[in-house]
């Protein structure tokens, strides 16, 4: 053998051990093969086929979905509440118990003063590569649930061009809320149990609740229809149409996301007066652009006489009293 080459040996494997060190030390994860962003944590990088449940309908929850260190650097900068409720395009007059959310186009607008933390997570997350990882999770379960979408998009799920909600004209329009639910003032639910929007495909939760949190409520509750005859009202759905299921926590670094249809009927559980902040981010993918009709319609319930309307109103005000009382 040649002697020159015994000789640089030693040093290649030295070489080879310092690299190594350095990627388990400071990575605790393996990036996703689509994020060509080295510096960003994909909140689907930890997230495996296993995690999917379909019953009632496709929805899943991982633990940890971030590393504790990037996770702890996007908590330390997390937007102050007056930030985010004075961007939000929606309502910017400060409400109890209400969602107030930064959308993607205003968080990487020039004018916006976000922690460069964030204006990374938010732009990986309004991606074409995280649209990719989204398919690779859950291209079959949304084949499933709306097996007429590739036909009316005129294309495959992997064909289908990605940009930010408010910016282009594209097949999915993605948008990464950094948000909030206001303290709550009256024990009362941020909303009860409905869809969301036709247009909207899928949607993820990523919980950033605080370390002196400690109040019950704020979870996010998983229904299913008990009757065949299904109407809406508006976006909701009435209670005793609707049976609970189970219930994910709102935790620190949970990651929660489900696809939407018909079938996906969720709640957020009630909250009791408290003067802590509910935070999270929304991430969620629409056809707003390709299908404004939207991708399943909501029959509507006729509108219920006037003294049914205040029976109604006082159930649901006596409900709200019992669990501020048990809480």
């Amino acid at each position: 053998m040649d002697q020159s080459i015994l000789l640089v040996f030693p040093d290649v494997i030295k070489l080879a051990r310092i690299c190594i060190k350095a990627l388990f030390v400071n990575h605790t994860t393996f990036p996703s093969r689509y994020n060509s962003r080295p510096m960003v944590e994909s909140i689907l990088s930890r997230a495996t086929p296993p995690d999917v449940v379909v019953d009632p309908y496709v929805h899943f929850a991982v633990q940890r979905p971030l590393s504790e260190a990037y996770y702890h650097q996007l908590e330390e900068s997390y937007p102050a509440d007056e930030y985010i409720i004075a961007l939000d395009r929606m309502c910017n007059v400060r409400k109890q118990n209400t969602r107030y959310q930064i959308s993607a186009s205003e968080a990487l607008g020039t004018d916006c003063e976000l922690a460069q933390v964030w204006r990374e997570f938010i732009d990986y997350h309004t991606s074409s590569e995280f649209y990719r990882e989204v398919v690779s999770l859950l291209g079959n379960h949304i084949r499933a649930t709306h097996p007429n979408l590739e036909r009316r998009l005129g294309k495959s799920l992997d064909a289908c061009t990605v940009g930010r909600r408010f910016e282009a004209s594209v097949d999915i329009s993605l948008d990464c809320q950094v948000g909030i639910n206001t303290p709550v003032e009256v024990s009362s639910s941020v909303r009860r149990v409905h869809t969301d929007a036709p247009v909207e495909l899928f949607a993820m939760l990523l919980y950033f609740r605080g370390t002196d949190d400690a109040v019950k409520g704020g979870d996010l509750e998983i229904y299913r229809w008990i009757t065949g005859n299904r109407r809406f009202r508006g976006s909701e759905v009435d209670e005793q149409d609707a049976e609970y299921l189970r219930t994910i926590d709102y935790r620190p670094n949970v990651l929660v996301g489900f696809i939407n249809s018909d079938e996906a009927l969720h709640a957020v559980s009630y909250r009791p007066p408290n003067p802590y902040t509910r935070r999270l981010v929304n991430i969620i993918g629409e056809v707003d652009r390709s299908i404004p009709e939207g991708l399943f319609e909501q029959p509507q319930k006729p509108r219920p006489p006037w003294y049914r309307r205040s029976i109604r109103r006082l159930r649901r005000s006596i409900k709200k009293r019992i669990a501020s009382t048990d809480q």
